[in-house]
Parts: C-alpha cells; structure tokens; sequence
C-alpha cells in the first residue's frame, strides 16, 4: 500500500474512531513513522517494539487506540493488545499471577484457528503511574516484572511490547531498575511526541 494511501487511510479511520482527532505539526511526524510500522510489513522499524513519549495530553494514548483498531482491519500481523498500567495493577490485585500470566503471554487462537496459539504483541498505556501491587501476601511492581517477563519473549519469539509514558528517559531510571531499562532499552525504540496538552 503507498504511503500516502496508507496515511490517508488512517487518517480516516482516526476520525470515526476519535472525532477530534487532528494530526498537526506536533503529532505529524511521530504518526507518519507510526503509519510505516504498523501499515507495512517488512522495514526498518519492525525490530523493536514502540516507547511513545510525551507529555500529559499529547495525544499517546489516541495514537495506539487508532493503531490497535487499524491492525485489527488491516495487517493484522502487527495487531497488538492495548492495555493500561493501572488495569495490570488491578488486574494483580485481583487475581494474582494468573491474571498477570494471561496478560503477559496474551496467548489465542491466531485468526480463528483453534490448533495455533500465537502470543500476541501487546502494548501498555501510562507507564509510571502504576502502584506496586499486592495479592494476599505477594506483592510486585507490576509493570517491571512484566518488562522483564516480556522481555524473555522478546528474545526467544520475536514478540514485541510497546508502551506509552509521561516519563522522560531520565525519569524512568529513577522509577524502574537498572535491569528492567537494560531490557526496555533492548526491546524498544523511543518516539518523543511533542506538543502541549491537547485537552486544554
């Protein structure tokens, strides 16, 4: 698909799915290298996963909601599970490593196919502003294990974790371990959007 109609077919898409969505000269570039990764299948960009950086408003979250829906009509070879930081806090909470392990090998019947599970490519939204959880007397910071979880099957499968955060470089190395960076670093590739709170 040219890239021009790929971007305009995305474009579209962002429209039903977030009325107000514009993609302006903040947003353009980082939604234009997004179009390439998730609209093509072989290219530069299918190495690593995705860290989408940027500020409280800057339009992270839209962004995957959009890309989630595309892969799901379009190349679903690049589909991925979108999921927040908090929910896989709450998710712990609530049921334990059992509910941690549904999330972190996301594993279903790939298109359709009952005899072929395929672990799918998931992201996780809002990184930083998870809490350590508890169930019973275990307690985990949950999104660190699941980096480092995840990162295991990124070695051995090819399976690709994105993630979005409001935290800088800088700021996710005071959050999370030296270890877990090692591997973000490893897993993914950073886009830094720019712009103000698109909210306000």
């Amino acid at each position: 698909m040219p890239q021009t109609t790929l971007r305009t077919k995305v474009l579209e898409l962002g429209e039903k799915i977030i009325p107000s969505f514009v993609v302006d000269e903040n947003i353009a570039p980082v939604f234009d290298k997004l179009c390439l990764y998730f609209g093509t299948k072989n290219n530069g960009y299918r190495k690593k996963g995705i860290m989408l950086i940027g500020r409280v408003g800057t339009g992270k979250t839209s962004l995957f909601r959009i890309f989630d829906q595309f892969t799901r009509y379009w190349h679903r070879e690049n589909m991925f599970v979108l999921y927040q930081a908090k929910e896989i806090e709450r998710i712990y909470t609530k049921e334990g490593q059992v509910g941690f392990d549904k999330i972190l090998y996301n594993s279903c019947p790939w298109f359709g196919d009952p005899n072929f599970q395929k672990i799918y490519n998931i992201c996780i939204d809002d990184i930083g502003t998870e809490a350590k959880a508890k169930n019973y007397s275990n307690a985990i910071e949950p999104i660190e294990e699941l980096i480092l979880s995840r990162y295991e099957l990124f070695v051995s499968k090819g399976t690709l974790t994105h993630f979005t955060t409001n935290l800088s470089v800088n700021e996710q190395k005071k959050r999370y371990s030296n270890r877990a960076i090692s591997r973000l670093n490893e897993m993914c590739q950073i886009l830094s959007l720019q712009g103000s709170d698109r909210r306000l």
